[in-house]
């Protein structure tokens, strides 16, 4: 039986990443939806990689748009989606997922995509109030001190 070593193995310098960007503002911006901040950093990202949107046929984000809202409003049709949601983490396993899929032909580009304006008052609650996470998180917003 292969272990999860064996099966790790079998990803390797399968992929690579070839475009990476963010969107042109960065930081708290109260008038700037989620959904514009991913279609920003997808649309530079796959400009940096040398290659059109339409090119995108698999698409890797969670929170509040799913991946086919991302498919719809880039215009593409994904022969791959991954909303998987398991936390502060979820990006970096859904590279993993990408890799996998592109391994097994079930996508020939991929995107993995985060949006976060740092709007206040959605009426969410508030990670600080229940995890010990926000007390570094909150206080300088997602990408830390600047």
């Amino acid at each position: 039986m292969a272990t999860v070593s064996d099966r790790q193995r079998e990803l390797r310098n399968v992929a690579c990443i070839v475009g990476v960007d963010e969107s042109d503002q960065i930081g708290t911006l109260p008038n700037t939806s989620q959904l514009s901040l991913h279609l920003e950093a997808i649309s530079n990202a796959v400009r940096d990689a040398g290659l059109k949107v339409r090119d995108v046929d698999g698409i890797f984000t969670a929170g509040q748009h799913s991946p086919a809202t991302l498919g719809e409003a880039l215009g593409v049709k994904p022969r791959y989606v991954d909303g998987t949601t398991v936390g502060g983490c979820s990006f970096i396993i859904m590279v993993g997922h990408a890799v996998a899929a592109l391994h097994h032909g079930l996508c020939d580009v991929a995107v993995v995509s985060h949006g976060e304006s740092g709007r206040s008052g959605t009426g969410v609650t508030r990670t600080r109030d229940t995890a010990l996470s926000g007390q570094f998180e909150f206080p300088y917003g997602f990408g830390g001190a600047t």
